[in-house]
Parts: C-alpha cells; sequence; structure tokens
C-alpha cells in the first residue's frame, strides 16, 4: 500500500505488481472517497478493491462512522463500483456541479461502518 498524506486527503495509489493502474482517495474532512482507474485497465476490480481498502482505513485507522462517494447518474459502472464496496443511495438530492464547461449531476452514497 502506498499512501501519502497531504493536509486532510489520503492518496493511494492503486498497484498491479508494484505498477500504478490509479488512485483512490479519502477526504478526511468530509468522509469522502474517491477514485480513478486507467482506462486500459477497468473491468478487472481494481476500483472495488481500492474502495473497500480504504473505507476499512478509515474506519480503522481513523475512526470514521460513515463514508461517502459521489457518482454521475448515467455512469453505470460508477454505481456498480459503488454497490459493490457496500455502499447504498442516500435520498440527498443530486449536487449539481460544473467542470471544464460540463455540467453534470452528482448522486451520493453511504458506507455506514459495522461493528
Amino acid at each position: 500500500m502506498v499512501l501519502r498524506e497531504a493536509g486532510t486527503r489520503l492518496h493511494q495509489a492503486i498497484t498491479v505488481d508494484g505498477l500504478p493502474r490509479g488512485e483512490v482517495m479519502l477526504d478526511l474532512a468530509t468522509a469522502g472517497i474517491a477514485y480513478v482507474v486507467g482506462a486500459s485497465y477497468r473491468g478487472q476490480g481494481l476500483a472495488r478493491r481500492a474502495v473497500t481498502r480504504m473505507v476499512t482505513h478509515a474506519y480503522d485507522t481513523f475512526g470514521l462512522q460513515r463514508t461517502y462517494l459521489e457518482t454521475e447518474a448515467d455512469n453505470v459502472e460508477s454505481a456498480a463500483v459503488a454497490r459493490a464496496a457496500g455502499f447504498r443511495p442516500t435520498n440527498e438530492e443530486p449536487e449539481f456541479v460544473e467542470d471544464k464547461g460540463r455540467r453534470y449531476a452528482l448522486h451520493r452514497w453511504t458506507h455506514q461502518r459495522t461493528l
């Protein structure tokens, strides 16, 4: 596990045989988890495993009781990662954001620590 802490964010490289394939991040201030996997490495379960490990790390190391993910409404793959990692959609209204001239809705998912 390669970790880098920057302020309130924790970054972990997603690696296969020591080679980087993506990154998973934890924002300690918001308990939000985000990830990215290189296009040619998707569909291998890397995102699910990385998110699951980061959730465990958030609970065991930082004592968090709940974590969050946000996915775009039409991103079926990200919704599948969220579900496979044990997240459930919230009833919150989507948050609309604009990035690089593109406007989209983010749906929030939550994962609660179980003892």
